[in-house]
């Protein structure tokens, strides 16, 4: 697949898209079976979002992409659906309202503050500069094993003067953002990883040797919606690349073979870690 770029892909057609996402990957992970299952085989039922990935989805349009919010979104209403009119009104607007992520108030409120926070922040200056794009799709192959693949960085910035191998902000929400929390937080769930693939991405489209600067912009969710930028340091991004790696590798591998195995059928010994 030749490297290409698409600025205005709606999310949920993205997401539709084919090609192998940094998400989809991790979960080869803990074992191809569970690969397969979430992402191979024919699916029964979608899962509804959680309120806190509702709430980082809205944190997200409302930051990225806020001229589209009052397309994508409508605050929910309160009727009475015990009386006629009740009813009517209920069905006029959910008939207004179909194609729309419908939110409650309390989500949408409390969006507006975390945004707020992060507005502040001084990464969000880099953030407005005229270059920076924001929900960008790209689509390229792996260099390894060939394997067709799909990044949509929060916000990125092309190659320039100032960054000579351009830059990626990736905005998250969570309960603790403080270093050690969210130092598991990142392993949890495989942040480290998603930022290896960014690169791996950013690096093909663009064609530059060196990866870009890469920086998660966090929120918390609840007040006072304290806001910190972290950079992973080259360990973490070293160990992102091999995990990355090894999971392109295995997917390769399984999709050769068609065994999607799950886990061992031996008994293990299982210990305590260290801190416990």
């Amino acid at each position: 697949m030749k490297p290409r770029i698409e600025l205005n892909l709606p999310n949920d057609e993205y997401h539709a898209m084919p090609e192998l996402s940094s998400s989809q990957i991790k979960d080869v992970l803990r074992t191809p079976a569970h690969f397969y299952a979430k992402h191979m085989a024919v699916k029964k039922k979608t899962n509804a979002p959680t309120p806190n990935m509702l709430l980082g989805t809205v944190v997200h349009s409302l930051l990225l992409e806020p001229d589209r919010f009052d397309s994508e979104y409508v605050i929910s209403q309160k009727f009475d659906r015990r009386t006629k009119q009740g009813k009517a009104d209920a069905a006029e607007f959910e008939a207004a309202n179909a194609d729309k992520v419908v939110i409650d108030e309390a989500i949408y409120s409390e969006a507006k503050q975390i945004t707020a926070q992060l507005a502040k922040h001084s990464v969000s200056k880099l953030l407005r500069l005229p270059d920076m794009i924001a929900e960008a799709s790209i689509f390229y192959s792996d260099e390894a094993t060939g394997l067709d693949c799909r990044i949509r960085p929060d916000f990125h910035l092309p190659p320039c003067d100032a960054f000579p191998n351009g830059l990626i902000v990736d905005l998250k929400t969570t309960d603790n953002a403080s270093y050690h929390r969210f130092n598991r937080t990142i392993i949890n769930f495989g942040y480290h990883i998603s930022a290896a693939m960014y690169c791996d991405g950013f690096m093909a489209y663009y064609k530059t040797t060196e990866p870009p600067p890469f920086i998660w912009l966090i929120g918390e969710r609840d007040a006072p919606y304290a806001v910190i930028a972290y950079q992973p340091n080259f360990e973490t991004m070293q160990k992102g690349y091999e995990k990355f790696s090894e999971a392109m590798q295995l997917i390769n591998e399984c999709m050769q073979t068609n065994d999607w195995y799950g886990y061992p059928t031996d008994i293990l010994d299982i210990n305590l870690p260290a801190w416990a």
